[in-house]
Order: C-alpha cells, then sequence, then structure tokens
C-alpha cells in the first residue's frame, strides 16, 4: 500500500502540471465506465499487486507492477495516423512527466532498465488513443522484520 500512495502522489503531481485533466485508480473494467463521464486526457492506474517482498536483509521492502495508461478522448471514430500519432506523442509527454515523478519519488525506484510504452487505440468502449506503460518499483528502504 506505500508503494501505491506514492505512485498516485506522481500521477497527481502530473495532474497538477497540467499533462492530464483527471487521475482513475481502478481496474480495466471500473474505468471503462466511468471513462464515458470523466475529463480527459486522464491518467488510469491499474496497479497489479503481485509484487513480492525482499526479506534477505531483514527488511520487508515492497515491490508491485505498475500499470498505467495515458488516455485522450478520439473526436472522430476514423482513426487517422496522423492525427493519432499527434494524439499518442501528447501522451507520450504526459508518460515522461510521470516516469520522471517516479525517479524523484523519494524511497522508491524502478525495477531494470526498460519501461514498456505501447501505443493504445480504442482499447475502452469510448473512443480512446494514448500510451500504457508497465514496469516494476521497489522500496528501497523497508520496515524492519523484527519490528513488527
Amino acid at each position: 500500500m506505500r508503494i501505491t500512495k506514492k505512485i498516485l502522489n506522481a500521477l497527481n503531481a502530473v495532474k497538477a502540471a497540467g499533462y492530464v485533466d483527471s487521475v482513475l485508480y481502478n481496474s480495466q473494467y471500473k474505468a471503462n465506465v466511468q471513462l464515458d463521464d470523466i475529463a480527459t486526457p486522464v491518467a488510469v492506474l491499474y496497479l497489479f499487486r503481485d509484487g513480492a517482498y525482499d526479506t534477505a536483509t531483514g527488511l520487508l521492502r515492497e515491490e508491485a507492477e505498475i500499470n498505467v495508461m495515458f488516455l485522450t478522448h478520439q473526436s472522430e471514430l476514423d482513426f487517422d495516423g496522423i492525427a493519432n500519432e499527434a494524439l499518442i506523442d501528447t501522451m507520450s509527454e504526459a508518460a515522461t512527466a510521470f516516469i520522471a515523478e517516479v525517479t524523484r519519488t523519494n524511497n522508491i525506484a524502478i525495477v531494470g532498465d526498460n519501461i514498456t510504452l505501447r501505443g493504445v487505440y480504442d482499447t475502452y468502449d469510448t473512443n480512446t488513443t494514448g500510451v500504457s506503460l508497465q514496469f516494476r518499483v521497489r522500496e528501497l528502504q523497508g520496515q524492519c522484520i523484527n519490528s513488527l
């Protein structure tokens, strides 16, 4: 749960900087319903808690797989390549700002050297375009097992 709060704080910082108008933290299915009535662009966090606890050092360090999409509504259904690329570029800027914010976040680090970035076209019932990110994070410090 500590990681979730830090990721949401990073998303809210991206919102405060004007990259997105809304932040949703929900399952993809619940977000699908909410996207009909929410201001876009939007960041949708669906955090899979398939993490782990590192106990090798005597500390519990939380890890989690982060899955987030930066989406905007398409104005038309025709999927014109040039218009879609412009929207994806804009949402990629929001994703880049988010990654920068996560790296500034105190006490968590991105695991590994790569973050998966994919273009997203019409993923939900509403007509959306954007990007999705997937990566793992790990707490840098943890809780002492003996103090629990």
